[in-house]
């Protein structure tokens, strides 16, 4: 299941990049290296704009959207220029292509509202597993 939701973001990330698959892998492990925790996330951001947003991926409800700028807040600017660079495009190209990923790939793997860290046990893991 792990390696289905890498193949998921790379294959999602090609077609809007338009870039090869083994630039999207090294810039996705650049991105988690430092793990992404899922319910850090939410109550970082809780009480804001941005929860309300993340809150909506996870569960059965429709997702809401999000612009670049949440992304670069989600991930923080460091890490969205270094995704960038790794794919070769601009910071914006790649905080566009990830706002319409991200949500669908939360929502895939949170599907009932489950947490997402007691299965899987973080995106981070999965991605240095993979990477």
């Amino acid at each position: 299941m792990n390696e289905q939701i890498i193949n998921m973001v790379v294959g999602a990330l090609q077609s809007k990049l338009g870039v090869d698959a083994d630039k999207i892998k090294a810039g996705v492990s650049a991105l988690f290296s430092n793990g992404f925790d899922i319910q850090k996330l939410v109550s970082s951001f809780s009480g804001g704009d941005l929860g309300s947003i993340i809150s909506s991926w996870i569960g059965s409800g429709s997702n809401k959207s999000i612009d670049a700028n949440g992304i670069k807040q989600i991930f923080g600017e460091d890490k969205l220029k270094e995704f960038a660079s790794h794919v070769g495009v601009d910071e914006h190209k790649a905080a566009d292509a990830l706002k319409d990923v991200v949500p669908d790939v939360v929502d895939k793997m949170t599907p009932d509202g489950d947490d997402i860290l007691s299965q899987l046990g973080g995106l981070g893991d999965i991605a240095k597993k993979l990477f």
